[in-house]
């Protein structure tokens, strides 16, 4: 009896390139999350607003966004070892400039870079590795990775919290460094994988538009923290970047690569899918960053106790979304998603209820109530469109679904946090002694940093801060229970009341 060959692609598989790739993906989910958490620090070192700290984490996300549909394609070109080599440099030397920053406009050039070389490592490793085993192997190796990326997100505010904590935030930066040597000599010297590039034609200028276009309504609304939203400031940057929106559209359709598969958005459910998602990291995304700055500018929070408070959502997400596809095989997609999300409404409705004494606890269970919905959601309003997708196109169309979300994660920090600074503005307007209202401590205002509030203008002015404050981030949390309320309705009506096949959840995006 003779044996059988082992498959070229077996051969080049080992359980070690898995881990080791897996450290890199878990550093770049890390990096995301840990961020949120560090930084009231880095408002309290740098003594800056809210603009600045939006940078911090906008600068990351804007980088990876316009970059993973293009880095892809280059990797597919020229061989995903060789851009996946370059994307693990990037984002180690923007974790090196991050940590070493000595103002806020360094720290977000060194945000930018890592999120750069982030694009690479997130949208790269799966490839490989999918491509190093035989087929039947590739499911397994997907969930792993969706676990893996899954775990990097749901830990990162734990982590952030101690090692802030301990350390201090340049700490959360600096832990990425060594890993990520390790990780580039091993791809360098041990890391193979049998690839024929391809060539073909990257479509750089729609990554560049589309930068362009977060650039600038980015800029825009960040004004908003110290200008009236009816202030050339404000709205020249964010009208002139819709004007490139439209012109990325008009480019796209004509692109001979674009980044977006326009064809398959035709495809029910797809549309309401997207429009579910942008409507869900809006108005999500901004408020949970107001929610760190609140919990240890304002209630006192440690990071480490932060981290620990939030960690009931994410162990929920994670306890709920494997039931998700189960539950939603029995009573249906739509009622699902309606269910889940109006749940995540009632979680975001008792974080709009926070007061100036708030404890814990009680931001505990409203995280926790938030997890349990987003948990049963989440899957079904991504599966819905994934299960109606033809295998082949199953890439691209998760693709677009993770592009989608994290654009939409940009503009609601930036829209969000916006709205965030008008409305505590105003109520410090309406609290504050005259003499207090200055336009420095007006930009301390709305970062919450109202200890430092206190140390220069007096306890009054401090209490008056920390009320303004908590005032501006109720309404953020309004707004996002509404846009979940909306979602809700819209999902009841616009989902399958099925899947047409078996519900595939894409893993998330970093």
């Amino acid at each position: 009896m003779t044996t059988s060959p082992v498959p070229p692609k077996v051969a080049s598989f080992s359980v070690v390139t898995l881990l080791v790739l897996a450290v890199g993906q878990f550093l770049v989910g890390l990096d995301m999350s840990v961020a949120s958490v560090a930084l009231p620090s880095i408002g309290r070192e740098f003594n800056v607003g809210l603009a600045p700290l939006q940078w911090t984490v906008m600068a990351y996300m804007i980088a990876g966004a316009a970059l993973s549909v293009p880095v892809g394609a280059l990797g597919d070109a020229v061989g995903r070892r060789k851009i996946y080599l370059l994307g693990l440099v990037l984002f180690g030397a923007g974790s090196l400039v991050s940590a070493m920053a000595t103002g806020t406009g360094t720290l977000i050039a060194g945000r930018a870079i890592a999120g750069a070389g982030s694009a690479a490592m997130a949208t790269l490793a799966l490839a490989m590795l999918t491509a190093s085993v035989a087929h039947d192997m590739v499911t397994r190796i997907v969930g792993l990775w969706t676990a893996v990326a899954t775990a990097s997100s749901a830990l990162g505010p734990l982590i952030g919290g101690l090692l802030v904590t301990a350390f201090g935030w340049r700490s959360v930066f600096a832990i990425n460094i060594i890993p990520i040597i390790g990780l580039v000599l091993f791809v360098l010297f041990k890391f193979k994988i049998k690839e024929t590039p391809r060539g073909g034609r990257i479509d750089w200028f729609g990554a560049g538009v589309l930068t362009a276009a977060l650039v600038l309504v980015c800029t825009g609304l960040s004004q908003a923290e110290s200008e009236k939203f009816s202030s050339p400031q404000v709205w020249g940057p964010v009208v002139a970047g819709l004007v490139v929106v439209l012109i990325m559209v008009f480019q796209q359709k004509r692109s001979s690569a674009p980044m977006v598969p326009w064809k398959l958005l035709k495809a029910a459910p797809i549309p309401a899918t997207i429009i579910l998602l942008i409507v869900l990291g809006m108005t999500l995304s901004g408020s949970m960053m107001q929610q760190n700055l609140l919990q240890q500018n304002i209630l006192g929070f440690s990071p480490a106790l932060a981290g620990v408070v939030g960690l009931g959502a994410s162990i929920f997400f994670i306890g709920f979304s494997p039931a998700s596809p189960f539950i939603a095989d029995r009573i249906g997609l739509r009622v699902v998603s309606f269910i889940g999300l109006l749940l995540a409404a009632g979680g975001t409705l008792m974080l709009a209820g926070i007061k100036v004494d708030t404890g814990p606890w009680y931001i505990a269970i409203a995280f926790s109530i938030m997890g349990i919905g987003l948990g049963l959601s989440m899957p079904a309003v991504s599966g819905a469109a994934m299960s109606s997708t033809p295998e082949d196109d199953m890439g691209s169309v998760s693709g677009v679904i993770g592009l989608s979300g994290q654009v939409a994660s940009v503009l609601g920090i930036a829209v969000v946090g916006s709205i965030a600074a008008a409305r505590t503005l105003a109520a410090w307007t309406g609290l504050a002694p005259q003499a207090a209202q200055t336009d420095a401590i007006d930009t301390l205002v709305t970062s919450g940093n109202a200890g430092e509030v206190a140390r220069q203008a007096g306890a009054a002015a401090g209490q008056a801060a920390s009320q303004a404050f908590v005032t501006g981030v109720s309404e953020t949390f309004l707004i996002a229970t509404a846009g979940l309320v909306i979602a809700a309705i819209a999902a009841f009506f616009l989902m399958p009341k099925k899947a047409e096949g078996k519900v595939v959840v894409p893993a998330p995006t970093s």
